[in-house]
């Protein structure tokens, strides 16, 4: 374990050592591969990896190397992407994928396919997959890309069986083909793709259709042999189940167990289909009126997640409404709930949207579902805000993350002319960022910095998609933030530049007076820095001392002999110390204030580093700062 002054060696360090370890036999090898594999999954979990990164990993473990079988399952399990997966990645897991010499094994082909449907709402070309579905339904007989959630059988070609229970009947029946004969092609005869295939015209429907929502080889025959006849049979009876636990949960005498099993199949299928059973959305719009936010609730809010309309204002109405009624009822627990389910839904539209091509070069927010997609973040925006102003002091911490992690997925989503840019309010970014606690503010500040990188990749000119007020927010908010921790400039307000983070000029006067007294160089506009801020200046002290002792071990310079540094670090100490302490730079690319953002950064807190280098042009450019 890393003391909290010791350095992480770097990532790119890590990667060439394991990709020379790959290429090694174990006895010739100089260096621990466990060693080398802690390194970039520390890297990996911190801060996540870059393109470059995850490709380099990736082309790895995607093929037969002198690694052994558990650094490769630790190294895949670790694989968090910084970024969209690119179309590359995805073309390099399927080529490793199948029987061949240089292929991986088979439990590394088994936690690639894994990932890749972990990742699959992120990759960066949708359509990446469909192109390839020729080569992976040709492999879908292997046991290495079949395997899947909990069961070995789930996902490949034989029926699915729940084995015989003697105190739970289940709602939803296992396959079974009635009044078949010895000419009878029927699902429980097919265990293998090519049967499934070559007889896929001549097999006769089992008895119960509706078993296709847990039944993987059941849900593939369904939905690639569609008929009238299936389609009515499915909702007929959900219709006729679903109406009869509606009646029942009038008068106080519903099934719960029935409906818990029967609501799960229903989430399984959605989440199969991507899309709600046309029952679906009108048995949920009558159930939540009666709905207490306690039962099912996992069920209940991943189906909302998938109901499709073309007005946000009519779902609302219809769903999440009743939805948030039901759930404020329960306390903390459930806001972040309510959160989750938000974040799902944006996950879902996200996905959609980022399949279709763009018709036509337009303003944003022009078409039907740009524009649920802006009434839906509004809503959101005024949810979460409100949320936050309710906790009480020191709780939620779970709903504040809940509604970060909406926000981050947002901040990374946008497409040019189809998935619009779209801010959260600047009030809400002000409060999250002076936020008590140093994840908080720095993973907004990493929402911010993906708002600026996604303007900066936006066609040009962005005025013309754009209306001024969205882009004049965002520059004055990344001046705030500039001025707040990079600068001794903390709240100052500039009309047309910045908002001081809302503080009036009487108060930061006011405040400036009181610091000003206090002696010990402190002032308004400094006390927010790396050095001074709350939550930064342990942490900030910790990464100077890691910086001299690098430095020291470096100059091969004996401690006892040097000049200390004493209080938080500024620009005037860092100068004093060039007469017998340790010269270090201020600014620049080696300076201190880099290295801390490093420091943070390689400790779980790379938001600050990421905003700092998407708005500073020197340290974009690798000079460091004005």
């Amino acid at each position: 374990m890393l003391s909290i002054a010791e350095e992480l060696p770097s990532l790119s360090d890590a990667l060439e050592s394991l990709h020379k370890a790959s290429q090694t036999p174990a006895k010739q090898r100089t260096v621990r591969v466990s060693g080398v594999v802690d390194v970039i999954c520390r890297h990996a979990f911190a801060d996540g990896l870059d393109e470059d990164a995850l490709e380099t990993v990736v082309h790895i473990a995607a093929r037969k190397t002198e690694l052994d079988q558990s650094s490769v399952t630790t190294l895949i399990k670790n694989l968090y992407p910084a970024q969209r997966v690119t179309g590359d990645v995805v073309v390099t897991i399927v080529a490793a994928l199948g029987q061949g010499k240089g292929k991986p094994s088979p439990g590394t082909q088994d936690s690639l396919v894994k990932w890749l449907a972990l990742v699959h709402e992120i990759i960066e070309d949708a359509n990446i997959l469909s192109r390839l579905y020729g080569v992976l339904f040709g492999m879908l007989d292997m046991i290495s890309i079949r395997h899947l959630m909990q069961n070995g059988e789930r996902g490949g070609f034989k029926v699915l069986r729940h084995g015989l229970s003697k105190t739970k009947v289940s709602v939803l029946p296992d396959v079974h083909t009635y009044h078949a004969t010895e000419s009878s092609v029927t699902l429980e005869g097919i265990d293998t793709v090519e049967a499934f295939v070559e007889r896929l015209d001549r097999i006769e429907p089992p008895g119960q259709l509706i078993s296709f929502l847990t039944d993987p080889l059941l849900q593939k025959y369904v939905d690639l042999n569609p008929s009238p006849v299936s389609s009515a049979r499915i909702g007929l009876w959900l219709a006729t189940c679903l109406e009869d636990q509606i009646t029942c949960a009038a008068i106080n005498a519903e099934d719960s167990a029935f409906l818990a099993e029967l609501l799960d199949g229903l989430l399984q299928h959605a989440r199969y289909s991507k899309t709600l059973l046309p029952v679906v959305p009108i048995f949920l719009k009558e159930y939540l009126t009666t709905w207490n936010g306690r039962e099912n609730v996992e069920a209940v809010l991943g189906l909302l997640a998938y109901v499709s309309e073309d007005s946000f204002e009519d779902v609302y109405s219809d769903f999440f409404a009743p939805a948030e009624r039901a759930l404020f009822n329960n306390g903390l627990s459930s806001y972040a709930q309510l959160a989750g389910l938000y974040t799902e839904l944006l996950q879902h539209r996200v996905a959609v949207l980022a399949q279709q091509q763009p018709e036509r070069r337009q303003p944003a927010l022009n078409s039907p579902k740009e524009q649920f997609l802006k009434d839906f973040v509004s809503h959101f925006a005024a949810f979460s805000t409100s949320l936050l102003l309710s906790l009480p002091s020191g709780m939620g911490t779970d709903v504040v993350s809940s509604i970060l992690a909406f926000w981050e997925l947002l901040s990374t989503s946008s497409k040019p002319h189809i998935i619009p840019i779209l801010l959260p309010p600047m009030h809400l970014v002000y409060y999250l960022m002076q936020s008590s606690s140093a994840d908080v503010a720095s993973r907004i500040c990493g929402i911010i910095g993906s708002y600026k990188q996604a303007f900066d990749a936006h066609p040009r000119p962005v005025k013309h998609y754009y209306p001024s007020e969205v882009t004049d927010g965002l520059n004055w908010c990344l001046r705030d933030v500039y001025n707040f921790f990079w600068v001794a400039r903390g709240l100052a307000v500039a009309e047309q530049k910045s908002v001081g983070m809302y503080c009036h000029t009487v108060l930061r006067s006011s405040l400036d007076t009181y610091l000003s007294g206090l002696g010990q160089g402190y002032t308004i506009g400094r006390i927010f820095n790396l050095s001074y801020n709350a939550w930064l200046t342990s942490m900030s002290s910790a990464a100077w001392r890691a910086l001299e002792e690098q430095e020291i071990q470096r100059q091969g310079r004996n401690r006892a002999n040097i000049k200390a540094q004493n209080g938080p670090v500024t620009q005037q100490s860092l100068e004093s110390l060039r007469d017998g302490g340790i010269s270090v730079d201020w600014d620049g690319a080696n300076g201190y204030k880099v290295f801390v953002l490093h420091w943070l950064a390689d400790r779980g807190l790379g938001g600050l580093r990421e905003l700092m280098f998407a708005t500073v042009t020197d340290l974009k450019t690798g000079r460091g700062s004005s």
